[in-house]
């Protein structure tokens, strides 16, 4: 029995006649019994020192299924991923003899190497046979180097390559130097990139196919492909990284990993500005012709022609769509189905002012046509409120305008934010205004009020009128007769009361300036409807409120005290008045549809009727 001293095995069970465990060495595949005198229990320590050990062994004779597939790896990533695989084949079969994982035995491995010298310097020797790092450099697989120190190659000398691979066999690193020239480089040889050195590597890259004919077909085609710099703007992204697709096979850089290093650079480094610029310009939505007009967001009026026909032309605004210069002429969109050819010197720039002036006439004109006023005019008859008539003209106007704003290569942001700087102009802002009569529920009164708008109360001088300027009040009618308005109090609509048009002032609406900020304020209204105290409340309406009827009288209220912080926080009067022109504000966006889905989610969590 001699023979089994020192030998590790397992204990299948206790044999109680013979007061002995029996213990199974392999690989045999039998049982000895051995009296408890004789077993020493093997420590966590011992289980991982016999692991790392047969491990070590085990990987030594596996590097050629370890260089295969740090060779198949795309990163880091992958490599580690595909690493969990081959280790469980090669190591779970010890790890299951003492009944542990690679889990266990990794995490044991740390602890004990903290404790033990003898244990951390095994750890690292294994560690070598197994990492993403390859030679005695460490480099890892596309990690960027630089050659130096070559006499044979002297060309070579201080150029960025990137490591493939290193051959253990002629102890050489394999290094690409881009485009695909391939050298087996010493380590002596070899030095990593410091990180601009990689930069500028990838920017002459880039820059190098961006220029090549198949780059820029490329670029050209994800132009054309798109209407407008924004939708551009947004698919450029996904673009790139196909027409540089050979970089990041190269080197594992791509233009996500440029766009976040780049600008780290760009004030310091004038070489790296420079090719930033040049990137920039390659990759830009691009400018037409010699008047270096924008594809999609120039808008011009045409002028100088001559012809019968021409002269018919002269005076129309329109937006620039190609440069044809076979022809030397620009295509302008001067309508949804009329495009023209036209020479640059019949065409001029329309700066902000004067296009939003155009736009807003346009749209003026559009609406103004029996085909449009006759369904909005369907569309008032049929709205019981504000609210309602807000959510049928947002659908019905995005076909009805949306060509208007293709025409002038702006959306509905522009157009806020271009009100916000010439809205007091007299020539716009009288456009506009008829542009909200012939889009609004109706008005009342010489003044054009849209009926169910809040007003301020202002200029009462008696002693019961005082108290009441400064109020928020809901405009119900008016009265030919009296040459009075019916108003209501914001918050008791219940009371009538009769002023005059003098002592009523509007309340400024707030409008969003885009889909991401009334996003943004969207998503913060339902953060609030979800808080705890919220979904109290909601539960103990439903359970209290009669019908349908009490339960949204008795709502709109105890909501606005959930939606005071956001209105607020946004701009908006935390009040009626603010609650009205929120509801207002986010009309227009439900032409979107995942807008318009957490609106109908939202108003179903709160209870309020399916929409028809």
């Amino acid at each position: 029995m001699t023979k089994l001293n020192g030998k590790r095995g397992f204990v299948g069970g206790f044999v109680e006649e013979k007061g002995a465990y029996a213990v199974k060495f392999p690989p045999e595949n039998y049982y000895v019994d051995l009296k408890p005198e004789f077993l020493q229990k093997i420590t966590d320590k011992d289980k991982v020192v016999n692991i790392l050990t047969r491990g070590t062994a085990t990987c030594k004779q596996a590097k050629n299924d370890m260089r295969d597939l740090r060779a198949k790896s795309t990163d880091r990533a992958s490599f580690e991923k595909l690493r969990g695989d081959l280790l469980q084949s090669l190591i779970g079969g010890l790890c299951s003899r003492y009944h542990v994982d690679l889990v266990w035995f990794f995490a044991m491995l740390e602890h004990f190497s903290g404790e033990d010298p003898e244990i951390a310097s095994q750890r690292e020797d294994f560690w070598k046979l197994i990492q993403y790092d390859t030679g005695p450099l460490g480099l890892e697989k596309s990690e960027c180097v630089v050659a130096e120190g070559l006499e044979s190659a002297p060309e070579l000398n201080g150029k960025v390559g990137f490591m493939q691979q290193f051959d253990e066999q002629k102890g050489r690193y394999v290094v690409l130097f881009p485009p695909e020239s391939t050298v087996n480089l010493k380590p002596d040889n070899v030095r990593k990139c410091t990180g601009r050195e990689k930069l500028l590597s990838f920017q002459e890259q880039a820059i190098e196919i961006l220029k090549s004919t198949q780059g820029k077909a490329g670029m050209d085609d994800l132009r054309n492909a798109c209407a407008r710099k924004e939708h551009f703007e947004a698919a450029r992204g996904e673009g790139l990284a196909s027409i540089l697709g050979p970089v990041h096979s190269r080197c594992g850089l791509d233009i996500g990993w440029y766009a976040a290093t780049v600008g780290e650079f760009l004030g310091e480094d004038e070489e790296i500005a420079a090719k930033a610029q040049e990137i920039d310009e390659l990759i830009s939505w691009g400018t037409l012709g010699p008047l270096a007009f924008e594809k999609g967001t120039t808008c011009v009026e045409v002028f100088g022609l001559e012809s019968e026909t021409g002269r018919q032309m002269n005076g129309q605004k329109g937006l620039v769509t190609k440069w044809l210069a076979e022809k030397e002429r620009y295509e302008v969109q001067l309508g949804p189905d009329k495009a023209v050819t036209l020479k640059p010197a019949n065409l001029r720039r329309l700066e902000d002012r004067e296009r939003l002036l155009c736009l807003q006439r346009a749209l003026v004109e559009t609406m103004s046509t029996k085909e449009v006023a006759g369904p909005i005019n369907k569309l008032r008859r049929e709205a019981t409120t504000s609210l309602q008539f807000g959510r049928a003209m947002a659908k019905f106007t995005a076909t009805t305008m949306g060509p208007v704003f293709e025409r002038f290569g702006v959306d509905g942001a522009w157009q806020a934010a271009m009100l916000g700087i010439f809205g007091e102009d007299e020539e716009i802002w009288a456009a506009t205004k008829q542009l909200e009569e012939l889009t609004s529920w109706g008005t009342l009164g010489p003044d054009k009020w849209e009926k169910g708008c809040y007003l301020e109360v202002y200029g009462l001088t008696s002693e019961a009128g005082q108290k009441l300027n400064g109020m928020a009040v809901f405009l119900k009618g008016y009265d030919d007769a009296k040459g009075r308005y019916d108003v209501s109090p914001a918050d008791d609509l219940n009371q009538t009361k009769a002023l005059k048009g003098d002592n009523l002032r509007p309340i400024p609406v707030r409008e969003f300036s885009g889909i991401e900020e009334a996003t943004h304020f969207q998503l913060a209204l339902i953060e609030a409807y979800t808080a705890p105290q919220a979904k109290e409340m909601l539960d103990a309406l439903k359970s209290t409120c009669p019908n349908m009827q009490y339960y949204l009288t008795a709502l709109k209220p105890r909501l606005l005290e959930f939606q005071k912080p956001v209105l607020e926080r946004f701009g908006f009067r935390p009040d009626f008045v603010g609650q009205q022109h929120m509801q207002r504000a986010l009309g227009p966006y439900e032409a979107d549809p995942e807008f318009l889905q957490r609106n109908i989610d939202t108003e179903q969590m709160l209870g309020l009727p399916a929409r028809g």
